[in-house]
């Protein structure tokens, strides 16, 4: 087998270096986001999350139509439906973890998970959204304890709308838009003309129907491509 002359050599040696450099820039920068396959990852997350959003609040909403009220509800029942709430929330939460971890992987193989971590959440991430976190939080309560509730949660769809249109173009996630769109729209529909519905329709309707699109506009967008 004949060997290798020098001058190729050398050209692998630098394209291996050049390609370590590439990783290392990547993995220490926001960027790591557009290489990976984001929305392939999310489309089962999001579709669960619907799913169980859909099916915990019309559990509820059964128990309340039978039962009269929430607290007439056997504490048994709230119980486990709450426990059943927390496993779906670890389950949904560790397999998007996971589904992106592998992802960031893919690209480079050394990547750890503090730094993938840090390629995510970079300072300006954080800049962006820690005062949507904030109102998220601070504008329902409000709403809700100075009387006004049946404005606490179309508020919050609204808020969580103009957050899912600024993180879409940091997660390379066209998908972000239609739960975005969907969210503003039934938002306001709820605050201006259906105030009186019950929170777990707004819920359901809002943020269930909500993430399902998300899902389907996830494979519909990219079909073909991913």
């Amino acid at each position: 087998m004949k060997e290798k002359r020098p001058d190729q050599q050398n050209e692998i040696s630098k394209l291996e270096e050049d390609l370590k450099l590439i990783k290392k820039a990547v993995s220490r920068s926001g960027s790591i986001l557009q290489y990976m396959e984001v929305s392939k990852t999310l489309r089962p997350v999001a579709f669960l999350t619907g799913i169980f959003m859909i099916l915990f609040c019309a559990l509820f909403y059964y128990f309340i139509l039978q039962q009269g009220s929430y607290e007439a509800i056997p504490s048994q029942v709230k119980l486990v439906l709450y426990l059943a709430i927390a496993l779906a929330f670890i389950m949904v939460g560790v397999l998007k973890i996971r589904g992106l971890f592998a992802r960031a992987r893919e690209i480079d193989e050394q990547i750890t998970f503090i730094q993938f971590f840090d390629a995510v959440y970079t300072d300006r991430f954080l800049t962006m959204l820690i005062p949507f976190l904030i109102s998220l939080i601070a504008l329902p309560l409000y709403f809700s304890f100075s009387g006004l509730g049946e404005m606490a949660l179309p508020l919050l769809m609204i808020i969580f709308a103009l957050l899912c249109f600024s993180l879409s173009p940091i997660f390379y996630l066209r998908e972000m838009i239609c739960l975005g769109t969907w969210l503003l729209l039934t938002g306001f529909v709820f605050l201006i003309w259906l105030p009186e519905l019950h929170l777990l329709l707004h819920l359901i309707f809002g943020f269930g129907v909500g993430f399902l699109i998300m899902a389907a506009s996830g494979y519909l967008l990219n079909k073909g491509t991913a």
